[in-house]
């Protein structure tokens, strides 16, 4: 009825496109925007020790560039999903990254020289079958209190008593009882 709508609005129907001003406010916890990106090449890690972006310098890469945030307490989601495989008793670790530093409260707690990461298999104490593909993946609240866009990624690495496969077994072997599947990086911005 009179008086229901605001000035200047004479009927209600459904919005079917438009564009939320630089003004609007999100309710705390809204998902504002979503990036996701797919890696379904199959490289490798080639140097041992070193946190390398999940795909490399490929396209597709485990690496999404944010855009400016609503709010500079804007929260970033990640859910990443990694395949992969290894060759020989080793250790395989990932990170989360903003640029080209690891997200500290993302990581485990230092002791000693252990790894730290943010998830992974860990030390596969007597080597793995060169058939199967292993999944790793974990979700994290980034609070990173910026209002510039960010470069989120996810990087990986092993030791070098192994070779680290993306989205197919180690072994080579072209047959129907083998697979290969994906890597994907799902980043959500929420109002903080």
């Amino acid at each position: 009825g009179a008086g229901l709508m605001p000035t200047g609005v004479t009927s209600l129907g459904t919005v079917t496109a438009g564009t939320l001003n630089s003004t609007v406010t999100f309710p705390t916890g809204m998902p504002i925007k979503v990036h996701s990106v797919k890696y379904s090449g199959f490289g490798q890690i080639a140097t041992a020790n070193t946190f390398t972006t999940v795909g490399g310098t490929s396209t597709g890469n485990l690496s999404i560039t944010t855009g400016t945030p609503a709010s500079s307490g804007s929260k970033y989601l990640f859910m990443a999903h990694i395949s992969h495989s290894i060759t020989n008793a080793g250790c395989t670790t990932f990170r989360f990254y903003d640029g080209s530093t690891a997200i500290d409260d993302a990581l485990s707690d230092a002791s000693g020289s252990i790894v730290r990461g943010s998830f992974g298999p860990g030390h596969w104490s007597t080597g793995p079958s060169t058939y199967p593909v292993v999944v790793s993946s974990m979700n994290y609240l980034y609070s990173p209190a910026s209002a510039l866009s960010l470069t989120l990624s996810v990087k990986g690495t092993m030791d070098a008593a192994s070779i680290q496969y993306y989205n197919r077994p180690s072994s080579a072997t072209n047959a129907s009882w083998l697979s290969r599947s994906i890597c994907t990086l799902t980043i959500m911005e929420i109002a903080g």
